[in-house]
């Protein structure tokens, strides 16, 4: 019941940034936030193993958007090495 809660409220909180046309930044971030308390609450409610509700958790959108955040964050900061 709280993971589903959880679910619908980051849901609510993601349409509601998407409408507003807040950055995806935002959007991304507040994904990623919602699929780490959803993992916590599988480990602490469920009793899964950590590799269970780690897959059970981060979906592959919430994944790809970890990957494309890391690249641009690496990209920025070898843009800057190399303009100081």
């Amino acid at each position: 019941m709280l993971i589903q809660i959880i679910g619908i409220f980051s849901i609510i909180v993601i349409l509601g940034l998407i409408f507003t046309n807040q950055p995806l930044k935002r959007v991304i971030i507040v994904l990623f936030t919602s699929s780490i308390i959803i993992f916590i609450a599988r480990i602490l409610t469920t009793q899964q193993s950590i590799a269970e509700a780690f897959f059970n958790s981060f979906g592959f959108l919430t994944l790809l958007a970890f990957v494309i955040i890391v690249i641009h964050f690496y990209k920025k900061q070898s843009a800057k090495k190399s303009n100081p």
